[in-house]
């Protein structure tokens, strides 16, 4: 037995006290020490570890045995071909592309260096002339942009060629590289040929890569959402997202954009002028309209 004073334990009767060397402290507690069973161990190569622990990388396997993180493992170091070994099963479940740069390197000097193009459609819903797909046309200096409805994506050759004679002579510039998606309605036939005929170098995006026709893509993006925005505030049917569509990219051209590195409007980069605000409205508000050859002096001149 002990006695307590309140500080110090004293043995009542020491010669009752035997000390055990099978004892411990544990949680304030006596408790008897147990020893440990065997540890197991299993040998196996690199590769055999590195399966059998899911495919992690074959570093993280020799730290867990070289610093003795975890217990029962073995690395057989006479196989040497596992440091080189690739693993096909890791190349079918884990592969990834190469990440795609998000600035580019392309220089655009000036206007019309880099001309990208695409299109995009069908919409849900026709407009009233019967458009269901748009084209944008989008310099990479100015980042001002040509939109085109289209009624079948036919038409997107003949609009397109128009467009770049269009703008060629309005700016007096000549465009030397057109980028679009690799689809067949802008690689062959007569299109090719007449980029070929004026010395246009075409450049094309690899399949299901539109990272590589950003330029386009982003601006597909942006007109779409602002024209969602202008027929929710109007309440208009959605079949004047044509007229909305016309009328972003109006807007565009006389806000700052992102993609420019100058703090001009792409109008301004594009014409050389200021552009003037004066003549928006918001999309959708009332109007009155001047009824012509009314030859009634009392009736109304205006709806």
């Amino acid at each position: 037995m002990f006695i307590f004073d309140g500080i110090t334990c004293l043995p009542e009767e020491r010669a009752n006290i035997t000390i055990l060397s099978n004892l411990e402290l544990v949680n304030d507690s006596v408790e008897e020490k147990t020893d440990e069973p065997p540890q197991k161990k299993s040998t196996g190569s690199l590769t055999t570890w590195y399966k059998r622990l899911g495919h992690v990388a074959k570093a993280t396997v020799k730290k867990l045995s070289k610093k003795q993180m975890v217990k029962g493992m073995e690395i057989d170091k006479h196989d040497d071909k596992d440091e080189t070994h690739q693993c096909s099963t890791c190349l079918k479940g884990k592969m990834i592309r190469q990440p795609i740069p998000k600035v580019s390197d392309i220089e655009n000097s000036r206007i019309f260096h880099h001309i990208y193009s695409d299109i995009c459609g069908p919409m849900q819903k026709t407009t009233q002339d019967g458009h269901g797909y748009f084209m944008t046309f989008i310099d990479s200096h100015s980042q001002y942009i040509k939109v085109k409805l289209l009624k079948t994506k036919d038409k997107a050759k003949e609009k397109l060629m128009a467009l770049i004679e269009h703008a060629e002579v309005e700016t007096g510039k000549w465009v030397n590289y057109f980028r679009s998606d690799g689809s067949s309605k802008y690689s062959s036939g007569r299109f090719a040929k007449y980029l070929k005929s004026k010395g246009i170098h075409y450049e094309f995006t690899n399949p299901d890569t539109p990272q590589e026709n950003s330029v386009a893509e982003c601006a597909n993006r942006t007109l779409v959402h602002t024209t969602r925005m202008m027929l929710f505030e109007s309440s208009l049917p959605r079949s004047f997202w044509g007229y909305a569509i016309l009328y972003t990219a109006h807007i565009l051209n006389r806000v700052i954009n992102r993609g420019t590195s100058t703090e001009k409007t792409p109008y301004h980069l594009y014409t050389g002028f200021r552009p003037s605000v004066a003549h928006l409205r918001s999309f959708g508000c009332g109007a009155q309209v001047l009824l012509t050859g009314v030859k009634d002096k009392l009736a109304p001149h205006s709806v």
